[in-house]
């Protein structure tokens, strides 16, 4: 019998592929625009396209953190990823709350960033930048509680972060009682712009 690991946060593998091609169709179906136009503007550096293929790629990440179990309660995305402002070498800002930090969750997240990394830089045809393409901020539900660390970005006035993927929305206030079914509250739609 194969043995378990104790933490249950061994990936068989990073799905890369997946997470981009769902960040592209993403910035496609906002854009409207074929995903080899979407890739062109990736590449001629569209302030608005790398923000909404970061959001995209911060709402897969969450999928994936959320279908690795229970230890994961919730994910934000903040900063350039939901405006108008990312670049080639911006960074995706999370913060990712779970129950207890531990190292295998920190250890895991450094390995997602360093596999998105390459394979981003492989998709836009960059050879040094961006050195990491996640800012992952782990908190746990007593910082989040009392709002210090990156817990207080969360309620920030400032920041306003939004959040990607909640376990049980029902629980924690994200949604009315009527509405509790969405209990993996996945899907939430790429910011709009104003502007266009």
């Amino acid at each position: 019998m194969p043995s378990r690991a104790p933490s249950g946060l061994i990936p068989a593998e990073v799905p890369n592929g997946i997470l981009f091609e769902q960040a592209l169709e993403c910035c496609s179906h906002r854009y409207g625009l074929s995903v080899e136009a979407v890739l062109r503007r990736l590449e001629e550096g569209d302030c608005g396209m790398h923000s909404t293929f970061r959001y995209g790629l911060a709402k897969g990440l969450s999928c994936y953190l959320a279908s690795l179990g229970s230890i994961f309660h919730e994910v934000y995305v903040y900063g350039s990823s939901i405006g108008e402002s990312s670049n080639f070498a911006s960074d995706i800002d999370v913060i990712v709350v779970v129950e207890r930090r531990r190292d295998e969750i920190v250890n895991l997240l450094k390995r997602l960033n360093l596999s998105l990394t390459s394979h981003y830089r492989r998709l836009i045809g960059l050879e040094r930048d961006p050195v990491s393409l996640l800012d992952v901020h782990v908190i746990d539900r007593t910082e989040q509680a009392e709002r210090s660390g990156y817990g207080a970005v969360i309620g920030g006035l400032h920041t306003r972060p939004i959040c990607l993927w909640r376990s049980d929305p029902a629980t924690t206030g994200a949604s009315r009682k009527e509405n509790s079914r969405r209990a993996s509250n996945t899907c939430s739609s790429a910011p709009k712009s104003t502007e266009r």
